[in-house]
Parts: structure tokens; sequence; C-alpha cells
């Protein structure tokens, strides 16, 4: 398999962005602290909730202060073994 030395250009950038990501999620994983931000019109949030990281999606007007599986839903529910 083929190596490539990561130095300047595309993928440096790419390893930079994805580093930067991994630094945020790891941050957020120690800590309570939740992101909510929108993505084509429609509200997400990462939090960590009894030690898994999850993505949850809101489903109404009402959003994240509502209820769960009326007002917002968890799509993915992560955690190393």
């Amino acid at each position: 398999m083929a190596r490539e030395t990561i130095g300047e250009g595309y993928w440096a950038d790419e390893y930079a962005k994805m580093n930067r990501m991994f630094i945020e999620l790891y941050t957020l994983a120690g800590t309570t602290a939740t992101r909510e931000f929108t993505l084509g019109g429609v509200t997400f949030r990462n939090t960590v909730r009894d030690g898994y990281f999850c993505l949850d999606q809101a489903i109404t007007a009402t959003g994240f202060d509502g209820d769960e599986g009326t007002d917002w839903k968890c799509i993915r529910q992560d955690k190393l073994a």
C-alpha cells in the first residue's frame, strides 16, 4: 500500500479539518456541553447522554424544549466498546 506524506495542499487541509473535528468531539465528550447547529433549515444538536455521544434532530418548532420522540429524536448514538 502506498503512503502519502501530508505536507501542503488538499490532503493537509483535509487532515487539519479532521483533526479539529476530533478535538472538538473529544472536548465535548469530556463535558456536559451541548452544541446546536442548523444545516439546510434543520436544527441538530451534539450532546453526551448516558455515556453516549448523540446526534439529535428537532422535528417540530418546539424542538429540544419539547419531548423526545414528539418534538425531537436521537438519530445517532455512538460509544466505543
